[in-house]
């Protein structure tokens, strides 16, 4: 039997500022908005949709199937009908939303209005495929990909990430980054060892996760037509008080601003290191080195690695005046 319960932004006189309330084995619960937001992008890790309770969500054409671990209930699966869940979770996120903009305090303390612009804009670009299990092209809304430093380096560089109209804005810390990371779950994901990869963005100890998943598309008759396009998803470090950005890209346009944006960190000036932090012109070189990689290069040009064919592995660039030629060398090069 499918449930028709639906969400309800509203108060209660236990709680008197709105919250997101739902219907869970018989009593109304309050709804984690982040989450929920995840929920309707495709999410289907296990999460906390709400206190004490765990869930996931699988959305189907006609169904959404909810897998709970409740700690007063015990585990349980309800099955809704897909209209009245997905219509009344964007209804009621689009009015929290709209509240905390005008200036209203709702009950999650940390949803501020910043935090409500953003899920506004991905609650506008959203759409929802009849199973995202089985995309199909005119489900599949494909955005570009940027990653951009705006400022010269500082320890905590600023930089701006958005697919589409969707940015997310953070830093990155140098000594808790690991730019040999970055390179290799990048190459990991060129090579196609996995489905899934994740690159982690450091500021100070808390990483802003990039999780790529490769993404089937389908044509009306379920035939793959592309299988170029990654699923992102954007996961904030733990001072970022917004939600998860979600969007399809094309995975070598990714990839190519990805790793340009990275290795430019390397190439503008900066007064930061004068004085008390060393050489900049030796930090700058040992980031580029480590970043730079020619299987990711290879992979954005399109060029296929096989057991008969020698491609190395890296450059190695000895000075800033070959650094900076290089990069301007790759910036005409890894074209798409």
């Amino acid at each position: 039997m499918r449930s028709k319960d639906t969400f309800k932004f509203k108060s209660t006189t236990n709680l008197p500022e709105p919250a997101i309330w739902f219907n869970l084995h018989g009593r109304d619960v309050v709804i984690n908005p982040m989450e929920l937001y995840k929920v309707l992008w495709g999410s289907e890790k296990q999460t906390y949709f709400s206190k004490d309770i765990l869930s996931s969500f699988m959305i189907f054409r006609d169904e959404v199937h909810g897998h709970y671990i409740d700690y007063t209930f015990g585990h349980y699966d309800v099955v809704y009908w897909r209209g009245c869940f997905i219509q009344s979770a964007l209804c009621e996120l689009d009015q929290l939303c709209d509240f905390v903009i005008q200036g209203g305090l709702s009950a999650y303390r940390n949803f501020e209005k910043k935090t409500a612009e953003k899920m506004k804009a991905g609650l506008n670009d959203i759409v929802i495929p009849y199973s995202y299990f089985q995309v199909r092209e005119s489900e599949a809304k494909v955005e570009p990909f940027s990653f951009k430093f705006v400022e010269p380096y500082k320890c905590d560089t600023r930089y701006v990430l958005s697919i589409g109209k969707r940015t997310f804005e953070s830093y990155l810390s140098d000594w808790s980054t690991d730019f040999n990371l970055i390179r290799i779950d990048i190459e990991k994901f060129a090579l196609d060892f996995c489905d899934d990869s994740e690159i982690h963005l450091h500021f100070e100890d808390s990483p802003t996760i990039i999780n790529l998943r490769r993404q089937n598309i389908y044509d009306p008759d379920y035939n793959i037509v592309k299988n170029d396009i990654v699923k992102v998803a954007v996961s904030p470090d733990d001072f970022a008080k917004e939600p998860t950005t979600f969007g399809w890209c094309k995975s070598r346009q990714l990839i190519r601003e990805l790793y340009l944006g990275l290795l430019a960190l390397s190439i503008r000036e900066t007064d930061w290191f004068e004085n008390e932090y060393g050489e900049w012109k030796d930090f700058r070189l040992a980031a580029y080195n480590k970043l730079q990689s020619c299987i990711i290069e290879n992979y954005i040009k399109g060029v296929v690695d096989d057991d008969y064919i020698y491609h190395p592995r890296q450059r190695v660039v000895d000075s800033v005046d070959a650094m900076q030629e290089d990069y301007l060398k790759l910036l005409d090069t890894l074209v798409l």
